[in-house]
Order: structure tokens, then sequence, then C-alpha cells
């Protein structure tokens, strides 16, 4: 298996052939929100955007939490026409009064199919803590996303987040793949947790920034980073956070593939980690007493690891790495040791 090292220098060496993109605008300020704060830069792009505003008095209010009414104005408000706008006066959820500031939102948000409206749901619930699952369903179905990008993809994507069927899994899934979405170190995502103003801040932007193209670089450091972790557990005989690391891994570089499609860079780390994920695989063949598809995954991954050769000269030391790995494992298998 490669070392960290040995990873550490490819991917070093990827940066130099991923193209530059623009940032959004800097500058702006609020008077409680200092660069060294967690989701500063975001909170300024949104309001240099004009997309999430501060308070009168100058402060951004970071810890302050979302409900559910606001996460709806937040993400409409970019994208709502005025006729639209002032066409609904009037709502048929039974815990919405009409003259809600917000109700032209909330039913914008059912007409888009962001949420369901009566019968389906009779009630709204507009005071509630919006939570990390429910605000990445809305903003992604705001702005026409499929929920069944990278469906291939039906494995666990962290320690709490396990089940391919629930509703949920799609968008955290696509979240991965965007970089929205960033798997902490302890492995749980969250997607029940309430979000805070600066939690929707960060959300948000990485979302507009992938838009744009600027979250490449972001998301090869985060194959990367996931790419080391499966490596690490791999070496542990651990594949619960071995397979949730690949699956990271892999959504991260196919995400970078979808907006760099031309990037040498990009395309070495889809092969690099499609190739990991043939390992893992390989491994929970091993352990299942599957000698065939032990043979059949490290082929897969000796297959893939050449593929990522013929991108760039880069490439040949970890591919090369990943080869002998999987002839060895293949080897063994063969033996039936």
């Amino acid at each position: 298996m490669p070392t960290p090292r040995n990873l550490l220098s490819f991917f070093l060496a990827l940066t130099l052939l991923v193209p530059p993109f623009a940032l959004g605008a800097t500058g702006g300020t609020f008077k409680d929100l200092k660069p060294s704060d967690f989701g500063y830069d975001a909170a300024i792009d949104l309001q240099n955007r004009n997309t999430m505003k501060g308070f009168p008095d100058g402060t951004f209010r970071s810890g302050l939490a979302v409900n559910r009414a606001e996460a709806i104005t937040i993400i409409a408000e970019p994208l709502i026409t005025p006729e639209e706008e002032k066409a609904t006066q009037s709502t048929s959820f039974s815990d919405i009064d009409s003259s809600a500031w917000y109700v032209p939102y909330v039913e914008w948000a059912v007409t888009k199919k962001l949420i369901q409206g009566p019968p389906a749901a009779k009630a709204f619930h507009a005071t509630r803590s919006v939570t990390k699952a429910e605000f990445l369903k809305m903003l992604f179905l705001a702005y026409g996303v499929d929920p069944n990008s990278y469906s291939e993809v039906q494995l666990p994507l962290s320690k709490d987040v396990t089940d391919p069927k629930a509703w949920h899994y799609p968008f955290l899934r696509y979240g991965i793949s965007s970089s929205v979405v960033v798997a902490p170190k302890s492995g749980i995502l969250g997607p029940s947790r309430s979000l805070t103003r600066i939690d929707v801040a960060v959300l948000l932007d990485r979302f507009l920034q992938y838009k744009s193209g600027a979250r490449t670089q972001a998301l090869l450091d985060l194959s990367f980073a996931d790419l080391l972790s499966a490596q690490d557990a791999l070496s542990k005989s651990n594949l619960k956070e071995a397979e949730p690391a690949s699956a990271r891994a892999l959504l991260a570089a196919r995400g970078a593939l979808a907006v760099t499609p031309d990037s040498p860079a990009v395309k070495i780390a889809v092969k690099i980690s499609e190739a990991m994920r043939a390992l893992v695989r390989a491994y929970r063949a091993a352990a299942m007493q599957d000698r065939a598809s032990v043979i059949t995954f490290s082929k897969n991954a000796w297959d893939l690891a050449e593929q990522a050769k013929k991108f760039s000269p880069s490439a040949t030391a970890i591919a090369q790495q990943i080869q002998k790995y999987a002839k060895n494992f293949a080897d063994s298998a063969r033996k039936g040791k």
C-alpha cells in the first residue's frame, strides 16, 4: 500500500496541474466576525454576492440558530422573481398565517418541489430549527441538482450516514461530491444537526463556489485526505472506516471531474480513487474468504492504476505502488492465503 509520504508527494504534484479559478470578491466586514473565525470568508463572500446579509447593527450573529422559514428565505431570495413573490399572498399550510412575511418564499419552495405542501404535509413548522440534511435538500433542489447523481455509490459515507435508502442519503452524497459537506476527523456528518447562521453560510458559499468551478483544488485535497484515511484504516483491518473513506475519496474526485473535465490532475485523481476503492473491495472479499472476488477486484485496481499513468507521468509512481499492492493481494488469494 502507498505510504502517506508517497501519496502526499503525488497530490502535491497534482496541484500544479489544476488551473486557477477566481474566488468571490474580498472585502466587507461584520462587527462580530474576525478573519480567524470559522466561516469568516464565507460570510464575507455571501455579503459581497448580496446573497446573505447581516443585521442592521452591522453584526452577523454566527451562532444564532436558523429556523426553517429563514432557511427557505435565504435559498429563495436570489432565485425568486418579483412576479413570483407578488403572486403568492396566501398559504394552505395549517400552521402559517397568510400574513406571515415568509409566505411567498414557502409557497415558492412548494411550487419548485423543494418541500412538500398540503395535503402531503399539512404543517410547515416554520420556527423549528433547520437541520443540515433539510437545508442541503432544499438548496440542491433549488438549483436543479439531480438527487440521483452518483447513484452508483451506495456505500456508507460516514459513521452516521450508512443507509443508502435513507431520504437524506442522496443529498449528503452530492454534498460530498461538491465539497459542500466535509467529513471531520470524528467521521460524523451530522445530517440531523441543527444549523446556525455561520453553518448555513459555509454550506451555501461552498456550493456557489463549486458551481463556479472554484472548488476543484478543495475537492482534490479532500480526495487525498480520504485516500490517506482509507489507507490507514486498511492497515488496521478496519473496513468500517476504510469503506466510507474510499467512497468519499471517489465522490470528491468525480465531483471535481464534473466541473473540470479536462484537467489531467482531476482525471488522475479519479482513477487513483477508483483504484483505492477496488482495493477496499478486494479487502472485504478477502475477509469473506471470497478468493475469486479478491482476484477480480485486485485486477480492477491494477487496470485503473494503469489508466492513471496515461494522463501524466506524475501518476507513474503512485500507480506502480497500487499495482504492486494489487498483485501481492491477488497472488495471496491464488495461493489460498
